[in-house]
């Protein structure tokens, strides 16, 4: 049982829903420099839709005001843009992936692109062209932040389409997961991926390194709670699937771990499969995500829900990003107050 407390924080709207961008959703956070980075899709009425596009804006004033979104990405035809994510590695450089889609086929049709940008904290933005991050991992997306492992290379999250889909080209036939690995800051990919799940699926998964170097994944399922799997190997090998006991309403979820050695869960803790994906809450973990014994309650209301986050550089600052399927929202708080 978690001890319950309640942490408040200051939500802001990024963008209201409007006539043009009815359906928004999937965020994507980062920040540098007293600037905040900030990406997520729209476009149509719901997903998945031909009309579904990325977007990217920023803050200069931590979080009072937004600029004007602009399109990141809008392919043309039946495919689609989805999916952002938004990281800051090592070397600096700002990376903002995007996952397009055919939605007209049933398989072999997901694409992770990357674009990069190095001014993102001037007064404008210049990006790369997209590219294609070839993984051999064949039809697979990403929407997860990565984490540095103890060696230096960098290991992003990944679910990969290896069954049949039924006919449906958005969620079916990804049945296993897996993460993808660079060890030369992106010039090359290498795909890894875990034995099948037994459930529906295996939806966006984050991994964590724990202090004895073994790789901790906590992915989506359909089965009321948040599974997971454990690798001592970089993810070559995996462990069996086994619950975790958190519960989660078949949504996305935020982990991460600490400089400071504590691991966080943003996580809508309600055990109905398909349920309200409400409140929005913070786990603590202080034995490498080996019990949970904290929960915070971040925000409450019909839907809060699919958060990113990302560490300020003070090294205590958490920005949040979030979404209720209309609107988009940002929020931050000071870890200190928790730890």
């Amino acid at each position: 049982m978690s001890h319950l407390h309640v942490l408040p924080v200051e939500r802001k709207t990024v963008y209201e829903h409007n006539d043009t961008f009815v359906w928004n959703g999937i965020t994507g956070i980062e920040a540098a420099d007293g600037v905040i980075l900030y990406s997520w899709y729209t476009g149509g009425e719901r997903e998945p839709r031909p009309e579904n596009l990325v977007v990217f804006t920023r803050s200069m004033d931590g979080g009072e005001t937004w600029a004007s979104p602009e399109i990141a990405c809008d392919p043309p035809g039946a495919v689609r843009a989805a999916d952002p994510m938004l990281w800051i590695g090592p070397d600096g450089v700002l990376r903002h992936w995007l996952c397009v889609n055919d939605s007209a086929k049933d398989s072999g049709d997901w694409q992770v692109l990357e674009r990069t940008s190095s001014d993102y904290c001037g007064p404008s933005v210049s990006w790369t062209e997209p590219t294609v991050i070839e993984a051999g991992l064949g039809d697979w997306l990403n929407m997860n932040k990565p984490i540095v492992l103890s060696d230096g290379s960098w290991m992003f999250p990944a679910m990969v389409r290896n069954g049949p889909s039924k006919g449906l080209s958005y969620f079916e036939g990804f049945k296993c997961a897996g993460v993808v690995i660079t060890a030369d800051a992106g010039l090359t990919w290498e795909g890894r991926t875990t034995p099948d799940f037994a459930g529906s699926w295996i939806w966006e998964p984050m991994v964590i390194q724990r202090d004895n170097g073994d790789i901790l994944m906590y992915f989506r399922t359909d089965y009321g709670q948040i599974f997971q799997v454990h690798s001592a190997d970089q993810g070559r090998t995996w462990s069996e699937f086994s619950a975790t006991g958190i519960p989660n309403p078949n949504t996305r979820f935020h982990l991460r771990k600490l400089p400071t050695g504590q691991i966080i869960l943003l996580n809508n803790p309600n055990a109905e499969n398909w349920g309200k994906r409400t409140p929005l809450a913070l786990h603590i973990s202080r034995d490498d995500a080996r019990t949970w014994p904290e929960m915070y309650i971040i925000d409450t209301g019909e839907i809060f829900m699919y958060p990113d986050a990302c560490l300020d550089a003070d090294g205590h600052t958490l920005h949040m990003s979030y979404e209720n399927r209309k609107d988009i929202f940002y929020a931050s708080f000071d870890l200190a107050q928790v730890l």
